[in-house]
């Protein structure tokens, strides 16, 4: 449920900015391509961290030894 407030609040400053940007006969194309950034940015960011959790070495960040939940 507050995903889609979210998303609803999005798209209202999406499209209220959107005839801003672009002229009356490109709208579908800035439109279009602003969805396809997104996509594209979402799908790289995941691959990002699917690639950091699979291998964790790959990560810039150092390693540190776990501790154990039962302390001795």
């Amino acid at each position: 449920m507050v995903a889609n407030i979210g998303i609803a609040g999005g798209f209202a400053f999406y499209d209220s900015l959107l005839p801003h940007i672009a002229g009356p006969d490109e709208i579908d194309r800035v439109s279009t391509a602003g969805y396809a950034l997104g996509y594209l940015g979402g799908g790289l960011l995941l691959a990002l961290n699917l690639a950091w959790y699979l291998w964790p070495a790959v990560s810039a960040s150092p390693t540190r030894p776990r501790r154990s939940a039962c302390r001795s």
